[in-house]
C-alpha cells in the first residue's frame, strides 16, 4: 500500500515536466532542420555554374573539347591531360559567293601547328617550333627545349575550371579570327594578292560537332576584299564564305 502511494506521488511530481520536456526537444529538431535547409539555400554557385545560367547555352560534349556555345560566343572546356599536347587548327570554305577570290574546298594557308598551356589564371596557345628534326633521346630533347621553344600566339583568360576540376574553360572566339583562318586568297589582274578583312558583325556560328580527337565548327562569315598596289588599294566588295573549322588532337 505504501508502495503504491509513493509511486503515485512520483508520477504526480514527474507529470509537469513531461510537457516542457516534450516541447523543448521538439523545438530543437525543428531548429535543426531549418539550419538545414538554410545550409541548402546558402549552397554556392561555383563558376562553371554562373558562366552559363540563365544565358541561350548549348553544350557539345566529346572526349577531347566540350565545346559551349553562349549566344554568339564560343567557350572550350580544354582538358587539363590535353595540356601541351599537339593540336592542328585549319579552316576550310565549303561555299562561297565569289570563287575567284575563295577556293571551295582548299585552306588559303597551312593550319596552325600549336600547343594549349596552362599557366596560373591563363591559357597559352603557342606555335610548336617544327623548323627542326634531332633524335628522340632525353638528352637531344633537353637541348631542342631550350634552343627551340615554342612561340606564343594568343592567350585566354581562365573563366572556370569543369565540375570535377578536370577541364579549364576559355572564351575561343579569336582563335577563329586569327589571320591563318582567312579563306581569302589568289590574285587580281595575275599579279595583286587578293586581302579579306573578316566583319564580325555580319558572321555566326552554325553545326558544331565534337568528338574523340577532335571538333568540327561551321561558319557563314562576310569578308570585305581588296587588293593593294604599293600605297593604292583596289575595292573589290563583300564576299559570303561558309567555312568549316576543325581542331584536331595529334
Amino acid at each position: 500500500m505504501k508502495k503504491g502511494l509513493v509511486l503515485l506521488l512520483v508520477s504526480l511530481f514527474l507529470l509537469p515536466c513531461t510537457e516542457p520536456l516534450y516541447a523543448w526537444g521538439k523545438k530543437k529538431k525543428k531548429k535543426a532542420k531549418t539550419e538545414q535547409q538554410d545550409s541548402t539555400a546558402k549552397k554556392v554557385e561555383s563558376k562553371y555554374e554562373k558562366l552559363f545560367k540563365g544565358k541561350q547555352h548549348e553544350e557539345f560534349r566529346g572526349n577531347f573539347i566540350t565545346v559551349h556555345r553562349v549566344g554568339d560566343k564560343i567557350y572550350f572546356e580544354y582538358p587539363l591531360k590535353y595540356m601541351g599536347r599537339d593540336v592542328l587548327i585549319a579552316s576550310t570554305p565549303s561555299a562561297t559567293s565569289d570563287p575567284s577570290m575563295v577556293n571551295v574546298g582548299y585552306k588559303a594557308s597551312d593550319p596552325m601547328h600549336v600547343r594549349f598551356k596552362l599557366q596560373d589564371s591563363t591559357i597559352f596557345m603557342s606555335e610548336c617550333a617544327t623548323y627542326t628534326t634531332f633524335d628522340q633521346t632525353k638528352e637531344m630533347q633537353e637541348a631542342a627545349a631550350l634552343n627551340f621553344m615554342d612561340i606564343p600566339k594568343l592567350k585566354f583568360k581562365l573563366e572556370a575550371y569543369n565540375k570535377d576540376s578536370t577541364a579549364v574553360v576559355f572564351e575561343a572566339g579569336k582563335i577563329f579570327s586569327d589571320p591563318s583562318m582567312n579563306p581569302v586568297g589568289g590574285y587580281i589582274m595575275g599579279s595583286l594578292p587578293i586581302n579579306g578583312k573578316l566583319k564580325n558583325e555580319l558572321s555566326c556560328t552554325g553545326k558544331i560537332k565534337s568528338f574523340d580527337d577532335n571538333i568540327s565548327i561551321e561558319s557563314q562569315e562576310v569578308y570585305s576584299c581588296s587588293a593593294s598596289f604599293f600605297i593604292f588599294s583596289i575595292d573589290l566588295g563583300d564576299v559570303s564564305v561558309n567555312t568549316v573549322k576543325t581542331v584536331l588532337l595529334l
